[in-house]
């Protein structure tokens, strides 16, 4: 499996997607990448004392949901196995979890 880097950069080339590529900024991509790092702590958890900010979270959540939410609604091969049921508790959550930290970048 490609490296988190790879698959980011992959996700923006059009000629690798069935539809139309997600519209990251260089700033959503920096996100998307603090993102990974934070999960990489959490795969990788030695025993500290340390906690996530919410302020931190929060910037880069709609982030991820955006590019979730295109990546599930846009693509075909994403989508192959989704049970009608599991494509409904995704809508649920995204709007949970948008209802927490608001929305993404709406000027896209």
């Amino acid at each position: 499996m490609a490296d988190y880097n790879t698959l980011l950069a992959w996700i923006q080339r059009a000629e690798l997607l069935e539809g139309p590529i997600p519209p990251l900024s260089e700033g959503d991509c920096k996100n998307l990448e603090r993102l990974n790092q934070l999960r990489r702590r959490f795969a990788h958890y030695n025993p500290t004392t340390w906690g996530i900010e919410l302020q931190y979270m929060l910037n880069i959540m709609p982030v991820a949901a955006d590019v979730f939410e295109h990546l599930t609604t846009t693509q075909g091969r994403p989508n192959i196995y989704f049970s009608a049921d599991q494509k409904r508790r995704m809508r649920r959550s995204l709007a949970g979890l948008r209802a927490v930290s608001g929305p993404g970048d709406q000027t896209k």
